[in-house]
């Protein structure tokens, strides 16, 4: 089921730390279950794996938390001891704790800046929009009442514990808004909804009471697998553009293998000494021109910054790209180069349609310099002489005011 999945395939191959979290999430939830199932196996294994997905990232605690519930109401109905629960909270709160303590007194605040710049508050109707373009790709609420059947199994209590995960963590996500990038946010709870449905399967086949019936449920039980195996491949075919700032995979990867091409190419002109190998840069969309380059960057949307990612909002944009730097902030920091269009690298015919453009409400001041067939386009900051300082013997053009 998983394999098929349109979305868990496709971020199996991103370069976040998505399916890390993934993979930590659902491992601690199941070692937490089977330490449920053999008392003799280690109670702190499944901890220490909640811990782990904490600090990777820190919706971890969510899960942690419910697992420390569903263990305490065991606890408290004499199915486990005290002595089981105070090493669970132990195991997880030593590792959680030291690096929370470490992060305030390197950094000065108890979530990760990230978090900060992407999570300004909640933002229910967009969540809802992002967990209804979701039903619209993959259709998943036909397949509820077969997941809702898992209930009504041997491993009911299983079933209990994923549910309310999945529950409670689709309130999250709804809560902040969504995100950005496809359904990069829910893929992290896929496991728990794969699992019911075909324990559902299972279950709607196991309670036949004669053989024709059981017969005729299997064909039932695996025409439904087939239908959810089939749109959860579909669902990958999202077709169009982004909406409402939800960008489909074909966007984000058309997107990225764009700024790793930009990248690559800033870094050969850099080696050939075009350009400066020391320039302070301010970018968006920020992964791929940094690593290249190497060039001191500033993130526009404060995933670096600890200023920017504390702005206040004047007004929702799009969800979790809300933040901009202000232009007091860039020249405070001698920005020369800014990409104010979210590409630096400029064809001849994309020059030719440049035009003067705002920033925080003031003109900005655009150049280019050349670079063979395509041009090195940004706003600067700094004054003049600088920058004729940083591209010394070259032309720098200037753009529209």
């Amino acid at each position: 089921g998983l394999g098929a999945h349109g979305s868990f395939a496709a971020w199996s191959t991103s370069g976040l730390e998505t399916m890390f979290f993934t993979l930590l999430v659902w491992s601690a939830t199941w070692r937490f279950l089977g330490e449920r199932r053999e008392p003799a196996r280690a109670r702190w294994v499944a901890a220490l794996l909640f811990a782990l997905a904490t600090l990777t990232r820190p919706e971890g605690a969510l899960f942690a938390g419910l697992a420390g519930l569903c263990l305490l109401f065991e606890t408290l109905r004499g199915h486990a001891g005290w002595r089981v629960l105070f090493a669970f909270g132990l195991a997880y709160a030593l590792p959680v704790a030291a690096h929370l303590l470490w992060r305030h007194s390197y950094y000065g605040d108890w979530l990760p800046n990230t978090f900060r710049a992407k999570v300004p508050g909640t933002w229910i109707d967009h969540g809802l929009t992002y967990l209804g373009l979701y039903e619209r790709e993959y259709h998943v609420l036909a397949f509820v009442p077969l997941a809702l059947l898992a209930f009504l199994g041997q491993r009911r209590r299983e079933a209990a514990l994923l549910a309310a995960m999945l529950a409670a963590y689709l309130g999250y996500v709804a809560s902040v808004g969504g995100d950005r990038f496809e359904f990069r946010f829910l893929v992290v709870v896929l496991p728990h909804f794969t699992w019911l449905v075909v324990e559902g399967a299972s279950v709607l086949v196991s309670r036949a009471s004669s053989l024709p019936l059981r017969r005729v449920l299997g064909a039932v039980a695996g025409a439904a697998l087939l239908a959810f195996l089939g749109l959860t491949w579909r669902g990958y075919g999202w077709q169009g553009g982004a909406v409402k700032g939800i960008s489909p995979i074909a966007g984000v990867r058309a997107y990225c293998e764009r700024r790793m091409e930009e990248g690559r190419f800033l870094r050969a002109s850099i080696e050939r000494g075009q350009l400066p190998k020391d320039l302070v840069v301010c970018v968006g969309g920020a992964g791929a021109v940094p690593y290249y380059t190497r060039w001191t960057t500033v993130d526009r949307r404060g995933l670096n910054d600890a200023y920017i990612a504390r702005l206040p909002l004047a007004e929702r944009g799009v969800v979790a790209h809300e933040r901009d730097a202000p232009r007091s902030y860039l020249v405070e920091r001698r920005v020369a180069a800014f990409d104010f269009a979210n590409r630096l690298v400029w064809t001849p015919k994309l020059v030719q349609g440049v035009r003067a453009r705002k920033h925080d409400e003031h003109p900005l001041d655009i150049r280019a310099v050349q670079l063979g067939d395509d041009y090195f386009v940004f706003a600067t900051f700094i004054p003049e002489a600088e920058l004729a300082a940083l591209f010394p013997g070259r032309e720098i053009l200037r753009g529209p005011k």
